[in-house]
């Protein structure tokens, strides 16, 4: 919204004509510009590797409200986040995890971004990004005494990558 000159040129190479116009803007629609998600496959499995991500609203003006929700596929809502400072962007980071700290299950989940400006109109996007744990893997096996004697006990040591909640049998 605002007042804007513009200037119109006209020319044939040789003769040159200007015209300024002066016009005002009363009413732009909101609209989300930009919804971004920064990882995809998400994998909160305590790894360190893909336990989160960043998801941004950008809008063409100021929202004063509004929320981002993450839903599952049964549309059971599964987190959300209130727009707390007016601004154009709107980002917050997920989890993986639902409103209790609960690590959600594997599947593609829909965020779902509204905003409303002053004038209460409203915008909304919605994306997707898939919760997947990787498979349990074994990164280095080793054994001591290297070269054990007939009846000697031998320790095991494994490295396990992706472990997360695996429980390990003696």
């Amino acid at each position: 919204a605002g007042t804007f000159v513009v200037t119109f040129v006209a020319s044939d190479g040789g003769l040159e004509d200007s015209q300024e116009v002066t016009i005002t803007v009363i009413d732009v629609p909101l609209t989300v510009r930009y919804l971004r998600k920064s990882q995809d496959p998400l994998s909160p499995n305590g790894d360190g590797v893909q336990e989160s991500t960043t998801i941004t609203a950008t809008f063409n003006h100021t929202i004063t409200a509004g929320h981002l929700a993450i839903t599952d596929a049964a549309n059971q809502v599964k987190r959300t986040w209130v727009v707390q400072t007016p601004s154009a962007v709107f980002q917050n980071v997920w989890d993986g995890r639902d409103e209790q700290g609960i690590v959600v299950p594997e599947g593609v989940y829909t965020y779902t971004v509204i905003g409303r400006d002053a004038g209460d109109a409203m915008a909304t996007r919605s994306g997707t990004v898939s919760v997947a744990m990787p498979d349990l893997t074994v990164t280095r096996l080793s054994h001591s005494p290297l070269h054990p004697r007939a009846g000697a006990g031998v320790a095991i040591t494994a490295v396990i990558r992706n472990a997360g909640s695996a429980r390990v049998a003696e």
